[in-house]
């Protein structure tokens, strides 16, 4: 080589690094090393003919969009592999930092899986490296492993995030978050769930035995309520995940019926105190026809159990209100409504003294006419009824 071709090598070798470096910084800002990977990476987009000037010059958002998720089928096998085993390390890396690296570690995470999912389909580039390390006659071993590698390295990561997410670490929220993108995915939608569905019953099964004991051992009502605390957490944590607002919520509605048959309303104003986002966020994701949908009746229940510990009639009303958003046939809904709404119109009578003005006269009017289309034979609908009409002598 003479020293002219040594030099255009050195002035390649540094343009390819310094490419490198501001593609790192454009992929996982804040992290640094992973350089020599990083300059495979370039050199694998340059043999694709990708320009580097940008990137060598310090910009390389051009050169970060060729391994945009939605593009990245169409690269090239090097750049799929460097891809698939850089993003990976890049993520980890970033996962130390923090919550605020959530969202990048995701998607390098999923940018990985997909270049593992695309190197399985071209299969002759990974089947031509294996082949260097295969023994005689591992050929049909060798195509099995190429076939499964993406799922493969999904579930080694599904295990290891296990203990960080029984932890509250970033990286088990990363997996959380990696395995709802997936959920959308055709392709890994049934194994992403039933892999996130399996996570959160890893995180719930001691939670549920200490329930379970502190019932069996009859503790206090005060002590099981506490300890509902920790899966109002627990939710906060796993990104206020769905599956585990839904396994929750069957065991609030359990203690839920209790307190409300003991008349124990503070309590139950208590137990159900951290859970109000969660409630909202269940009735949404009903209303949308998500995974909540066939739960309906269930949320339906926790606001009936919220309006009996609610202290004003007008708080009262509007959980249930909530309860026939969420289910529209909610019998008990109705029937405890149309109470509320009756008891209303008798508090509204009681305050004038048995002479409402018209303005107060048409509220109750029309409290009674909702009452009635809930459950006409209330015994508060009927007193309501036979008030009005002695104080107007109107019979409605």
């Amino acid at each position: 080589m003479t020293e002219g071709s040594r030099d255009e090598s050195r002035l390649l070798a540094l343009r390819q690094r310094a490419a490198a470096a501001a593609l790192l910084g454009e992929l996982a800002p804040g992290l640094s090393g992973q350089t020599e990977e990083g300059a495979s990476l370039v050199a694998a987009l340059a043999a694709e003919g990708h320009d580097l000037t940008g990137a060598a010059r310090g910009d390389a958002r051009a050169l970060a969009q060729r391994l945009d998720l939605p593009v990245l089928a169409h690269r090239s096998a090097p750049v799929l592999h460097v891809v698939a085993v850089l993003f990976e390390r890049l993520a980890a890396q970033l996962e130390s930092h923090g919550d605020d690296t959530l969202p990048a570690a995701v998607s390098l995470r999923r940018r990985a899986l997909e270049a593992w999912l695309h190197l399985g389909r071209q299969h002759s580039y990974l089947s031509a490296l294996l082949a260097r390390v295969a023994r005689e006659g591992e050929a049909a071993a060798a195509t099995t492993v190429i076939e499964r590698r993406a799922r493969t390295v999904l579930e080694a990561w599904i295990e290891a995030a296990q203990a960080p997410l029984l932890a509250g670490r970033v990286q088990g929220r990363v997996m959380l978050g990696l395995l709802r993108e997936l959920e959308r995915d055709p392709e890994w939608d049934a194994v992403a769930r039933d892999a996130r569905e399996s996570l959160i019953d890893a995180l719930l099964a001691p939670l549920r035995a200490e329930d379970l004991e502190r019932l069996a051992g009859r503790a206090p009502t005060g002590d099981r309520i506490a300890g509902f605390v920790r899966w109002a957490e627990l939710w906060h944590a796993t990104l206020r995940d769905g599956y585990l607002a839904l396994r929750t919520l069957e065991r609030l509605v359990d203690l839920g019926w209790e307190l409300r048959s003991g008349s124990k309303y503070a309590e139950l104003n208590q137990l159900y105190a951290p859970f109000q986002p969660m409630l909202g966020e269940l009735v949404l994701e009903v209303r949308r026809g998500g995974a909540a949908a066939s739960y309906a009746s269930l949320v339906g229940d926790a606001y009936v159990q919220l309006a009996s510990a609610e202290t004003s009639t007008a708080a009262k009303i509007a959980d249930c209100e909530r309860a026939l958003y969420v289910c529209p046939r909610h019998k008990l809904a109705e029937s405890v409504l149309a109470f509320y709404l009756a008891h209303r119109g008798l508090e509204l009578l009681e305050a004038g003294h048995g002479k409402p003005s018209a303005a107060v006269a048409a509220e109750i009017e029309a409290l009674l006419a909702r009452a009635r289309t809930l459950d006409p034979t209330d015994s508060r609908v009927l007193l309501l009824t036979e008030r009005y009409r002695s104080a107007t002598g109107r019979t409605l």
